[in-house]
C-alpha cells in the first residue's frame, strides 16, 4: 500500500488512496465520526477526481524510521504488543475489524515522547495479513539480539503470525520473572503483554484463627483481666452514686406535690414549694455534672490511679 507524507505549515499528514465501493461505509463513519483511543484521526478528502484517507500524524514517526539502526529492547517490545492488543479491543468496541489496522512498519506510527505506538485504520484493508507479516519480519531484524527475552518474544510473535494468530496476547507472559536485587539493581523484572493482564495471585496465606472468647486468656495477662473485672464491678456502684441525689430530691418533691396537706402542716407556702423544687433541680443537676466530670477525668488520668504516661510506654 502506497502512502504519501505531506508537510503543511502546521500539520503533518499521511495520505492513502481510498478504495471503497460502498461495502465499508459503516466502518468509515465509525472512524471519522469518533475519536478512538490509540488511533490517529482520519478524514476523507476528494482531490483531483480521487478520494483519499488523510491521517493526522502530529509528532508521530513511522516505526521503521524510529528504529532504523536502533535496536528494539524488551521495554519497547512490551509497549508495542500492549498497544496492538489495546487497539484491537478498542476496534471491537466500535464494531470494527482489527485486521483493518495498518501494521506495516512503514505505516505504523510511534510516539517518541511517550514511547508507545499509534495506529492508522483503513476500512476494508486490502493487505489482509501482509501488514502483520511485515511487522513480524521487521521485529526479528531490529530486536536487540543481546536481549534473550526480547529475541524470544519477537520470534515467537512471528511464528504466531504465520499461524494466523495476529494478536500478541500472552507472548511475554511466560517471560515473567521474580525481581531479584543484585548490586543495588534489579536483576530481572516482571513484564506482561498488556496492563490489563495480571500475574497469577500468590498462594493465599493461611487464615488466622479468629480470637474466640474461650481462648481469650492466651491473649491477655491475668493482671489485665483482674483490672477489667474490678472496673466492671465499680461501674454500677459509681453510676448509682451519681443519681442518688437526683432520685432522693425527686422523690421528696413528688411526695409533697401529691400530698398538699403536708405543705400546710410543715408551714410551707406554695411559692416556697415552687422555689424549693427549682432549687432542688438545680442542685441535683450540678451534682450530677460534677460527678460526671470527675469520673471522666479519673478515666483520662488512668484507671485505678495508673500513670497515663506508663500506658504510652
Amino acid at each position: 500500500m502506497e502512502a504519501e507524507f505531506r508537510q503543511d505549515l502546521c500539520r503533518r499528514t499521511m495520505v492513502i488512496k481510498r478504495n471503497n465501493d460502498g461495502r465499508y461505509d459503516f466502518r468509515e463513519k465509525m472512524v471519522t465520526k469518533n475519536r478512538i483511543r490509540g488511533m490517529v484521526r482520519i478524514s476523507i478528502k476528494h482531490l483531483n477526481g480521487g478520494s483519499y484517507y488523510v491521517y493526522d500524524l502530529g509528532a508521530f514517526q513511522t516505526l521503521d524510521k524510529v528504529f532504523d539502526g536502533k535496536p528494539m529492547g524488551l521495554w519497547e517490545l512490551r509497549a508495542l504488543f500492549s498497544g496492538i492488543n489495546a487497539a484491537a479491543r478498542e476496534a471491537e468496541k466500535y464494531l470494527l475489524d482489527f485486521r483493518d489496522i495498518l501494521m506495516d512498519p512503514k505505516l505504523l506510527l510511534w510516539d517518541i515522547e511517550r514511547g508507545e505506538p499509534a495506529f492508522c485504520y483503513y476500512p476494508g484493508n486490502p493487505e489482509g495479513n501482509e501488514g502483520y507479516e511485515a511487522l513480524g519480519r521487521f521485529l526479528m531484524d531490529v530486536v536487540d539480539k543481546d536481549d534473550d527475552q526480547a529475541s524470544r518474544a519477537a520470534y515467537g510473535y512471528y511464528e504466531r503470525i504465520v499461524e494466523d494468530m495476529l494478536l500478541p496476547e500472552g507472548i511475554l507472559k511466560p517471560l515473567i520473572e521474580t525481581p531479584e536485587k543484585q548490586d543495588g539493581s534489579l536483576k530481572s523484572f516482571s513484564l506482561m503483554t498488556d496492563p490489563e493482564e495480571k500475574p497469577s495471585d500468590p498462594e493465599p496465606e493461611q487464615e488466622r484463627e479468629p480470637i474466640r472468647e474461650s481462648n481469650r486468656g492466651s491473649y491477655y495477662s491475668e493482671d489485665t483481666m483482674e483490672e477489667e473485672d474490678e472496673e466492671k464491678s465499680e461501674n454500677p456502684l459509681i453510676c448509682l452514686l451519681f443519681f442518688i441525689p437526683a432520685i432522693l430530691s425527686s422523690a421528696a418533691y413528688g411526695f409533697l406535690y401529691l400530698s398538699p396537706s403536708r405543705l400546710t402542716a410543715l408551714g410551707i407556702s406554695d411559692s416556697s414549694y415552687i422555689r424549693a423544687g427549682i432549687g432542688l433541680s438545680v442542685i441535683s443537676g450540678l451534682l450530677i455534672t460534677a460527678m460526671v466530670y470527675f469520673w471522666n477525668r479519673r478515666k483520662r488520668d488512668g484507671t485505678n490511679g495508673e500513670d497515663p504516661d506508663s500506658q504510652l510506654a
